[in-house]
Formats: structure tokens, sequence, C-alpha cells
């Protein structure tokens, strides 16, 4: 069966089941009625299914039987229902903007773990024009590390980009395309922000013919309420936050999260059935930039002590999102992790330093951690590698070599 005998049948059978309107061409996006996932995506060329793409075998009076590296799907379709190799799930046509609203509760948390060694996670992103050329953007940081791995690539001549990105842990970081801009903007935002972990596998489908966004993977349930309720922290001009003294810049980000918190809380009143982590992730994205920020300040303006104590008021060091999923906490971390350091190499005692952060066992100036195993196993990991030879102060020589500055660049530094 060749693939135009077969793309007619599909939509002869689309048509017939009533689950779209065909204009021209096959496009069928479907949603899944329970879960409230994108579950499969049908077009002239490919098949969605699973964040892989699919090529069609054969189609039949109710049947389509779907290919790929040797796996068979067989599909059966019906008015609002859809039967994948043998579960039949209830459908309705994706048609808006964006997802709808999901329709359950979803009460899980960001994963923590960190694994010993990095693992592949896949990035998908295929625009529905087909064209070659289009930029995708998407950077990732490595939170003990000075560099960024900048992963953009341009569209290949069916409009897809992919990117295989090694993980040690849930991840979060912003992707866009020259065509999410026309079709995502808020507020001069067009970065959308995404969690994937290792092992995982995500999906946009980015319709820059009618100007959609839908997201599919393990994780996509976060991505797809942000897109419908973007709620982005306040990113202070690196200039302008070193011209501050310490009230004005208090001052200022009281006002900020004041208004974020509010915001944040009317839409969750208005749409109760949020997930947990937009929930998390939306408190800890104003946290976030708030200590990027706050690490900004002038030295000569503002006291160590005095950053040093709002973090802890601010319970800065004990946070219920993990590290790798907030973006720009890595500058927070080098600036207090370095400080630390080198005060305490001055004092000969360096190593026992930081293998006193890797126990859970140290003490600060605002009090014992309460959690220790949530900050201390991450900064504990940044550090595994140090040996008592590799230590940056000398016992014997009371040298103090001081912490080499880390670099935190900004994602894509000409867009908000």
């Amino acid at each position: 069966m060749n693939k135009q005998t077969i793309v007619t049948a599909m939509l002869a059978l689309v048509t017939m089941v009533g689950q779209g309107q065909v204009k021209s061409g096959l496009d069928l996006c479907l949603r899944d009625e329970t879960t409230g996932e994108w579950l499969i995506g049908l077009f002239d060329e490919y098949a969605i299914y699973d964040c892989e793409y699919w090529d069609y075998a054969e189609a039949g009076k109710d049947r389509v039987v779907l290919t790929k590296d040797g796996q068979r799907k067989e599909i059966r379709m019906k008015k609002n229902a859809i039967t994948i190799d043998g579960v039949k799930h209830q459908t309705a046509v994706l048609t808006s903007k964006f997802l709808p609203d999901y329709p359950v509760k979803d009460e899980t948390t960001f994963d923590g773990a960190w694994l010993d060694g990095g693992q592949e996670a896949v990035l998908r992103v295929v625009h529905r024009s087909g064209k070659a050329g289009i930029q995708v953007q998407t950077t990732f940081k490595h939170i003990a590390k000075r560099d960024v791995k900048d992963y953009t690539a341009l569209s290949d001549s069916l409009g897809r980009y992919e990117a295989r990105v090694p993980l040690v842990g849930q991840t979060s970081s912003m992707i866009n395309t020259d065509a999410t801009a026309n079709i995502y903007n808020w507020d001069n935002w067009t970065l959308i922000p995404y969690v994937i972990g290792p092992g995982d596998k995500m999906l946009f489908f980015i319709d820059d013919v009618e100007g959609r966004i839908y997201v599919m993977g393990k994780t996509a349930r976060l991505t797809n309420e942000f897109l419908n309720y973007p709620m982005y922290g306040c990113i202070g001009d690196a200039v302008i936050v070193e011209q501050m003294d310490f009230t004005t810049f208090i001052n200022k980000y009281n006002d900020e999260e004041r208004l974020h918190l509010q915001r944040r809380d009317s839409i969750l009143v208005a749409h109760p059935l949020l997930s947990k982590r937009y929930k998390d992730y939306t408190t800890g994205i104003m946290t976030s930039f708030f200590a990027n920020d706050l690490g900004k300040l002038n030295r000569r303006k503002v006291k160590r002590e005095e950053i040093f104590g709002e973090a802890c008021r601010r319970n800065l060091f004990n946070i219920d999102v993990p590290y790798l999923v907030l973006q720009r906490y890595d500058y927070f971390l080098d600036h207090f992790c370095s400080a630390a350091i080198e005060k305490y190499c001055l004092i000969n005692n360096g190593v026992a330093f930081l293998q006193g952060i890797r126990r859970g066992h140290l003490q600060q100036d605002c009090g014992a951690l309460p959690r220790p195993l949530h900050l201390h196993r991450r900064v504990g990991d940044m550090v595994r590698p140090l040996q008592a030879d590799d230590a940056l102060c000398s016992a014997n020589e009371g040298k103090v070599e001081r912490p080499r500055p880390r670099l935190s660049l900004p994602l894509q530094p000409q867009q908000r």
C-alpha cells in the first residue's frame, strides 16, 4: 500500500468517525480525556506517539498500523475513542492554542535524586510547516562547573530538531524557536521553561501554520500548564542591582514578590487542578531569581553578613525544589560556597569543611540546617571529586589559593 493510498484512507477514516473536520491534509491531535495528556498526532507524512515519529504501514476501514524500527502499533478509531495496541482511550480533538486544563490532580513532586554518571535525555521539536532552517535555542548549565552547553541548532529538511543531553538528575531549561515567538509571548518573555530527567523523552509540537504548541512526555504537564499560566520571576538589571543599597534592594523585591504571589494565588484559585510541580516551580522561580540578584549586590555597599542573613531569613538554603530544577540558582551557590571555602581555608581546614557539608553535620551562623540531605547531597555532589591532596589550601604552608570566579551566563541575553 503506497503512502498516498494510506493518507487517503486515513482522511476517510478520520472523517467517518468524526474525529476531525478535514480541510486539506491530515492534521489530527488527540487528547486523552481521562489524563488530559496529548496522546497522539496524525499528519500526512508521519504520526507522533510516545515522543517518537512513526510511519504509516497500513490503513483500512477502521484501523491504522504504524511502524518504527521494526515496531508496530495497531490503532483503531471510533467516534471520541481510539484503541492503541488493545488499550482504549476516550479522546477529544485538540484545536486550542495550548493544551486545556488537565482534568485530574497531580501531586507528583520533582525528583531530587542524582545519578553517579550522566544519562541521556532526548529533546525533540517538530514544526508543522516542515520548514528547514528554523533556529531552535536551548542551553543547559552545569551547576558545579562554569560551562554552559549550548544546544542551539537549525531544523532539518522536515522541520525537526533533536538534542541528546546527558543529565545526572531532573534539570530545567528554557527553549524557543524562530517560530514560537509568534505563538507564545508573555510580557516579552518568549522562552518556554521545561524540566526533563535522565532517560526521559520530550517532544514539542510547534504548529507554525495555525499557531499551537503542544508538549508530550513524562514531565510535559508542567510546560503545558505554564504555557497557559506563565509565571516568571523578576530579573534585575545587573548594573542597576550593583548600584542599590541593601534596603532599596530588599524593598524592591518585597514589592515584586507580593505582586508575583498575588498573581499566582489568583491563578490557583481559578484553576485548582494545576499540578504540584506547577505550584512548586512558580514559587521556586521567584526565589531563584531573587537569589541570583542577591549574589550580585555590590560588596562596597552591602555587607556580606547582610546578604547571608537575608539568605537565611528567606530559607534559601532549604528550598523545596531541587537546585537543578531552578533557573539561575548557580550564581548564588557559587558565591556562598566560594566564600565559605575561602573563609575556612584561612584556618587550614578547608577539606574538613567540605567533608562536613557532604555529611550534613555543618552548623551555620543562622543555625543548623534542618534538611541536610536536600542541600548537602547536592553541594556534596559538587565537590565529590575533591581529595585531601586536592585541597584549596595547604595546612603545611598556610597558603590560600583564592577560588577563581565562576561565570553565570544568562540564557540568550538578548531576550527576556
